[in-house]
């Protein structure tokens, strides 16, 4: 049995109890007020015949007796009817219990034709309905009429065969009878219960009692009734709550909504020649006269404490919820940082295997950087050794590197013979120095025009060496530039490789470490993805937990129990004070109980 089962079954049990209880307490009550009224009786009977002994003058005295009567006042309404239940005539009979201390009797009453029944008191009466009435040293009893409406009504309704039929039709009838006592209850009073008005009717107990003899009644049927048999005669009663149930509004509580208090009685019986002769109904307040409220104190912290118990699953699903909706916020930014680690890593592994390309050739060239660098210190050397020669050893020359001063002197030499070519050449032959000078030339083998196209190609000559030695200047410096160039090349391309090296080592150690923290962050990513379910079924148990349980148990517990409890209260302090028929003095107490007799049903 689950535990929402069990709570509903003990709550339904306790309000079934309480009522039971209050059932018990104002039948016994009913019984106790009946035997205080013998006893009131037979004291009265006994004063009445005291007096009478002893004399009524104004100035005997009286022997005060005891009274046995719990309440200052009782009444007993007595309502004659007619058999569908109506209203004929109502008498009341009133009993008051007289002070210890011989002084005058305090009444409050709206009755009419007002008179002593058990001694000789008599009474005055002022305009606002008190009486007063002398004190003989016995209780007071006196009866008188009334025209006021009680505060439940009887109407008894009868069917033949399944119709509705009259009392005077019914009679002398057979055929299956059923007799049907319906309760109206009119006493609604407004009671407060913490600072809320609930407007509930005053609780009476309503017993209907009919004998129906065995030679006419037969299969006798009773709902909300027992039958008992005596001798030759069926007794039946049946009892009621009316009003009792809109009250309390127990259908409005999932405990109590199968709750049934009945509102009626019922008799089916078969009938020959059908005759009642008649029908007794009693009804009685004090139906929760014996419940204790302070009792309902426990009932109240049940409830405060469902209140405390939703208020923290409320707050446990609040919690949950944000923890769920952090820990997604943070799932989704772990997933989009494993990406970007991944991707990270993944660049790195392309610049870390580019740069292993790089690594391979960083001996060829650093190879090849020394290998200009060589060559271009020789350039450097030869050209250098160049602009320096005298001629070659072909050419009759030393082969070795003149100087400077025998390089000019050189040049000095041959053009002054250029020049006595040229001179040769041009000069006047008619003249004894021109003469001499083609005489000259002839030695040599040499025509004028021969000696002036060796002065034109000596003179060539002479400006293209010139020209050469500025180019080869030029050509020495640059290829100096370039050896010192190509050895800073050269030093540069050592760090560069270095650097390369470094890097290569470098950025295998981030693909290492990129490759290691994408294995933790995927690791991290799949250990958050099971917290995130983990914290998803806690969210969602917490939220059945609050739905299909404390949502539930609120219902037992929560506003609707509440509602039944002070309800409860507001009845019973409406059973409490009612208290009277015709009236009560201030300050008394007061009991009261109403007898409805219907007349009999005979053909």
């Amino acid at each position: 049995m689950n535990g929402k089962k069990l709570l509903k079954e003990k709550l339904g049990l306790l309000l079934t109890l309480l009522v039971v209880v209050a059932v018990g307490a104002a039948v016994s009550f009913g019984i106790k007020r009946k035997n205080a009224e013998e006893d009131g009786t037979d004291a009265a009977a006994s004063t009445s015949t005291a007096d009478t002994a002893s004399g009524t003058t104004g100035e005997e005295t009286y022997e005060n007796q005891d009274s046995s009567m719990e309440k200052d006042k009782m009444e007993t309404v007595y309502i004659k009817s007619d058999a569908e239940g109506n209203t004929k005539e109502i008498t009341v009979e009133t009993m008051l219990k007289h002070p210890t201390d011989g002084s005058d009797i305090q009444d409050q009453s709206n009755l009419k034709d007002i008179r002593n029944t058990r001694g000789d008191e008599e009474y005055s009466q002022g305009s606002d309905g008190s009486l007063i009435w002398k004190n003989h040293g016995a209780d007071i009893s006196y009866k008188g009429t009334s025209d006021a409406e009680p505060p439940v009504k009887v109407k008894v309704s009868y069917y033949l065969d399944g119709e509705q039929i009259s009392p005077a039709e019914l009679a002398g009838k057979s055929g299956q009878v059923r007799i049907r006592f319906d309760y109206e209850n009119t006493a609604t009073e407004t009671v407060t219960v913490k600072k809320k008005a609930y407007e509930v009717q005053t609780p009476f107990l309503v017993m209907s009692a009919l004998v129906l003899p065995s030679d006419i009644f037969s299969n006798i049927e009773v709902e909300n009734g027992k039958l008992m048999q005596m001798d030759e005669q069926n007794m039946v009663i049946g009892y009621a709550m009316p009003g009792l149930a809109d009250s309390l509004q127990l259908s409005g509580y999932e405990v109590t909504e199968e709750i049934d208090i009945p509102e009626y009685v019922e008799v089916t019986a078969d009938a020959k020649e059908f005759e009642l002769e008649f029908t007794a109904t009693i009804i009685t307040p004090g139906l929760l006269e014996d419940l204790d409220t302070e009792n309902l104190k426990d009932a109240d912290d049940f409830a405060d404490g469902m209140d405390d118990l939703k208020d923290g699953v409320n707050d446990l699903d609040e919690g949950v919820g944000e923890l769920y909706d952090g820990l997604k916020e943070f799932y989704d930014y772990l997933d989009e940082y494993t990406s970007g680690v991944t991707a990270l890593r993944d660049a790195t592994r392309q610049v870390w295997e580019g740069v292993g390309k790089l690594n391979e050739n960083n001996k060829s060239l650093t190879d090849g950087a020394a290998a200009l660098q060589s060559g271009l210190e020789q350039l450097n050397t030869a050209l250098g050794a160049a602009g320096g020669m005298t001629g070659s050893p072909a050419e009759g020359g030393s082969g070795e590197a003149a100087t400077g001063a025998d390089t000019t002197a050189g040049q000095a030499a041959f053009a002054k013979t250029v020049g006595a070519l040229a001179a040769a050449a041009a000069a006047d032959p008619t003249t004894p120095e021109g003469e001499a000078q083609q005489k000259a030339l002839e030695t040599l083998g040499l025509t004028a025009e021969d000696a002036q196209a060796l002065a034109a190609y000596a003179k060539t000559l002479s400006e293209a060496g010139a020209s050469a030695g500025e180019l080869q200047k030029t050509l020495q410096t640059s290829v100096a530039s370039l050896a010192a160039g190509s050895k800073q090349l050269t030093e540069g391309l050592t760090a560069y490789t270095t650097g390369v090296s470094q890097l290569y080592a470098g950025t295998e150690k981030v693909v290492e470490g990129g490759t290691t923290l994408c294995t933790a962050g995927g690791e991290l990513y799949d250990a958050f993805g099971e917290a995130l379910d983990g914290v998803s079924e806690l969210r969602d148990g917490v939220r059945d937990f609050k739905d299909d349980g404390i949502d539930e148990l609120m219902k037992l517990g929560g506003s609707d129990f509440r509602n039944v409890m002070n309800r409860l209260r507001a009845v019973k302090e409406a059973d409490d004070s009612y208290d009277n028929f015709a009236g009560l003095a201030e300050g008394k107490t007061g009991s009261v109980r109403f007898i409805v007799e219907t007349e009999e049903i005979k053909k």
